[in-house]
Parts: structure tokens; C-alpha cells; sequence
């Protein structure tokens, strides 16, 4: 069982069979052999871990424990420096924390990270902190251990591997607390600050402090890309609905505008009509007026003559009676003549004058009817005449506020598609404080279209009342 198993196993240096006679000397195979330990990261792993033992002991010494100083660091502090040596060891900076653990009174943590870093049977997951040290650090960070943003980090933390609690509690942040000023690019510039003198005070090198920042910069600009994105993606769909929502309203208006235009022309068409009926029916009783006007004027001229038949008719019958001798009594003028000297001329005289008198009063009747008529035509024409002008000059206005409130809309579409491509070119140069300028932009283009659209459905509703109106004045 040991020979086959020896025959199996894999050298650890691969020497071509010509080569194996050909003896290497020490020194070639030490070298050789510390290329191959440096390339499998022995050689970091064992530097790490001496220091870490050297620093370990040396801190018992008389000398060791006179400079410890600093034994009792606060909750705040403890969390942070857990932040930083888990951020140290998921990122592999084995070295770094192997030097950062000496000096940090966290020792039962950092054990745990450290045997993971020497253990044999390591895998490519790294090893995380438990969910108790991880609601003792938020809990020091001001965040509640029961609200939703700590159940976010914890779920972040443990699905995304070899991630850091650092960046997660970072990332979440930045997407729960959005800034309402925009001046988040001084406070991105304190917060680099913040964390470069923080890592300063625990002597960290340059190269981990610079990676650092790089990987908070790095997030912040992707976060200000995502929602540059977010807000070009909303900005069109808003557009493309305001857009819609317009056409549908400018189609029933000019439709609304077509069906007024065609019922006004229809009623300019039978108030032409009646007001060609008037003309007619007016110049017919002015016709008929004067036709009267000569009737009476011969009717009292034929009564001239009749009065002047009865004179002589009295004078005659006055000079018969002297003739005769006989008393004379004396006759009314009104009363029929039965004197036997009158004959039947005279008796169709009086009848004439009487059915006359009766023509007369009856063309008195029909010329005071007609004339009351005229009048109510003319009042009646002259109201509706005035009600087609208004209703021509409120066509008029709607059609010109129409054309104002399209070239409105055609700038304000200019000007953001303008605003847009601005956007979108300096991108690069945005940093999270844009957010806030981009969200009032586009609010007000919403608001101002929403109020364009209302202003038209308040004037369609004036001009459908204003038509009913109309309506119902005209068929009373």
C-alpha cells in the first residue's frame, strides 16, 4: 500500500528525467525552492506570522508591557478597528494585519482570522465575523440592531463572498441616506479624510489606505452612474407619458374645436336664412304699410265726400220743406235717411262709409301687430347675431392659446433634450449632489405639463358650457 501510494505522488519540483543526473548545488536549490514557497505565498504567510509571535512575546517582557498603553479603547473604537481588520483580511492583506493585530487589543477575533490565514485546509471563502459581533458593531455605529437597514447589511454581508463588512455598511448607507442638500461632494472629500487619518494612526501603508479610498471612490461612482441612469430612464418614460397624455387631449380638443366650428357654421347658415326671411317679411310690411297709408288716404277722402253728400242732402231737404209748408223735423246724421226723396245711391253711400270705418280699424290692428313683430325679430336677430361673434371670437382665442401652449411644449421638449444630452456628457465630472438638481428638474417639467393640461381641460369645459348655453338659447 506505501509503494503504490509514493508512486502517485506528485514532486514538488518537476525535473525532467535528463536533467536528474545533472546534480543542482545548495545554493541553486535554495533559491529554487524559496521561488517556488514566495510563488505558493509561504514565504508572506510565515513572515506574518513570526511578526505577529515576535511582537506576541515581546509584548511580555518589562519593557513590552511599560508600553502598552491605551488598554481600555471604546465601543466606537473597538468597532472600527474590527471593521478595518476584517476589510485587511477579506481583501488578503495577510501582512498588513498580521502587523495592524499586534497592536489592537482584539485578540479573539483576530486569532480566529489568523487561523484561518495558517490553516491547511483553507478554502477560497473567507472567514467571516458571526452575527453577534456584527450587531454589537452596528449597534456602536448609531444604527438600531431591530430596524431594516441592519437586516440589510447582515444579509449583504453573509451572501456576497470575500466582501468586507466595511464596503456593505458603506454601500447600504449611501442607498438608504440620500443627500437633501447638494453638497455631498465635500462630504465624500471629509469622509477620505476621515478614514486616511484614521488609518494613519494605526501606521498602515500607503498602498492599503490609496486602495482604499480607490474602492469607496469607485463605489460612489457607481452609484452616481446608477442613478444618472435611474433618472434618464424615468425621465423618458415621464416624457413618453406627458407626450401621450398630450396628443390625447390636443386630438379631443381640436376635435371638441371641429364639432363648435361645424354646429356655428350650420347656425350662421339658418341665421342667414331667418335673417333673409326678416328682410323679406320687413319689406313686405312696409309695403303693405303704405298700401294702408293710401287706403286711408282715399277712405278719408271718400269720407269727405260723404260729408259733404249729407250737407247737401240736408240743404236740399231744408229747401224742400220751405217749398211744402210743412214743419221740418230735424234728422240725424247717423241715422239711415227714409225721406222719399232719397234714393238708393244715397243708402249705398252710407253703407260704403260704414264698411270703411270697419276696414280701417282692422288695418290699424293689423299694422300695430305687425309692427310689434318687427321688433321682436329685430331684438331676436340682433341677440344672436351678438352671441355668433362671441362664439367666433372665443373659437379665435382658444385656436391662438392652442398654437401658444404647442410652441410652449416644443421649447420646453428642446430644452430638455438639451438639459439630457448636457447630462449625459459631463457624467463623468457628476458626483452624488447632482442627484437633487436632476430630481427638480424633472419635477417641474411634470408639474408644468401637468398644469398645461389642466389649463386645457378647464378651457375645453368652458367652451362645451359656453356651447350648451348656446343651445338652449337658441331653441327658446
Amino acid at each position: 500500500m506505501e509503494t503504490s501510494e509514493i508512486t502517485h505522488i506528485t514532486p514538488a519540483i518537476n525535473i525532467a528525467p535528463l536533467e536528474r543526473n545533472n546534480l543542482m548545488s545548495p545554493q541553486e536549490f535554495q533559491t529554487t525552492l524559496y521561488y517556488w514557497f514566495n510563488q505558493k505565498g509561504l514565504v508572506s504567510n510565515m513572515r506574518s506570522y513570526l511578526r505577529m509571535k515576535m511582537i506576541s512575546v515581546l509584548k511580555t517582557t518589562t519593557i513590552g508591557e511599560s508600553l502598552n498603553i491605551n488598554a481600555n479603547i471604546s465601543m466606537e473604537n473597538q468597532a472600527l478597528n474590527i471593521l478595518i481588520a476584517d476589510y485587511l483580511f477579506q481583501h488578503r492583506y495577510d501582512y498588513s494585519l498580521s502587523v495592524f493585530s499586534t497592536e489592537v487589543p482584539i485578540k479573539n477575533l483576530v486569532s480566529e482570522f489568523c487561523f484561518f490565514v495558517f490553516n491547511k485546509e483553507k478554502s477560497k471563502a473567507r472567514h467571516k465575523i458571526d452575527e453577534e459581533n456584527i450587531m454589537c458593531i452596528v449597534e456602536s455605529l448609531g444604527i438600531s440592531a431591530n430596524s431594516e437597514l441592519c437586516g440589510e447589511i447582515l444579509m449583504n454581508y453573509k451572501k456576497m463572498e470575500n466582501a468586507s463588512l466595511l464596503l456593505c455598511i458603506l454601500r447600504i448607507v449611501m442607498n438608504y441616506y440620500k443627500p437633501e442638500e447638494p453638497t455631498e461632494e465635500r462630504h465624500i472629500e471629509e469622509i477620505s479624510k476621515v478614514i486616511r487619518k484614521l488609518m494613519l494612526q494605526f501606521d498602515l501603508p500607503m498602498s492599503v489606505i490609496n486602495h482604499l479610498i480607490e474602492r469607496i471612490n469607485f463605489i460612489i461612482k457607481t452609484h452616481v452612474d446608477n442613478t444618472i441612469t435611474k433618472l434618464s430612464k424615468n425621465y423618458d418614460q415621464e416624457k413618453f407619458i406627458l407626450r401621450a397624455e398630450y396628443n390625447n387631449k390636443e386630438s379631443e380638443f381640436k376635435q371638441k374645436l371641429m364639432e363648435v366650428d361645424k354646429f356655428l357654421n350650420e347656425e350662421t347658415k339658418k341665421i342667414g336664412k331667418e335673417h333673409e326671411k326678416l328682410v323679406y317679411l320687413t319689406e313686405n310690411m312696409v309695403s303693405n304699410e303704405r298700401k294702408l297709408a293710401e287706403k286711408s288716404r282715399e277712405m278719408e277722402a271718400k269720407l269727405k265726400k260723404v260729408s259733404e253728400l249729407e250737407l247737401k242732402l240736408a240743404e236740399e231737404i231744408r229747401n224742400c220743406g220751405k217749398n211744402k209748408t210743412f214743419p221740418v223735423q230735424p234728422q240725424v246724421v247717423t241715422e239711415p235717411c227714409k225721406l222719399k226723396h232719397c234714393n238708393k245711391q244715397c243708402e249705398e253711400n252710407r253703407n260704403e262709409i260704414e264698411q270703411l270705418k270697419i276696414q280701417k280699424n282692422g288695418f290699424e290692428k293689423i299694422s300695430e301687430n305687425q309692427n310689434i313683430l318687427i321688433a321682436n325679430l329685430t331684438a331676436k336677430s340682433n341677440i344672436m347675431y351678438k352671441q355668433l361673434q362671441e362664439s367666433m371670437y372665443t373659437i379665435e382665442r382658444l385656436k391662438g392659446e392652442l398654437a401658444e401652449q404647442q410652441k410652449l411644449l416644443d421649447n420646453e421638449r428642446r430644452r430638455k433634450e438639451q438639459t439630457s444630452e448636457r447630462t449625459m456628457s459631463s457624467s463623468e465630472a457628476l458626483t452624488v449632489g447632482t442627484d437633487g438638481e436632476g430630481d427638480h428638474v424633472i419635477e417641474d417639467a411634470i408639474k408644468q405639463s401637468h398644469l398645461k393640461l389642466e389649463e386645457l381641460e378647464k378651457e375645453s369645459a368652458e367652451i362645451e358650457r359656453k356651447f350648451k348655453q348656446f343651445q338652449l338659447a337658441h331653441r327658446h
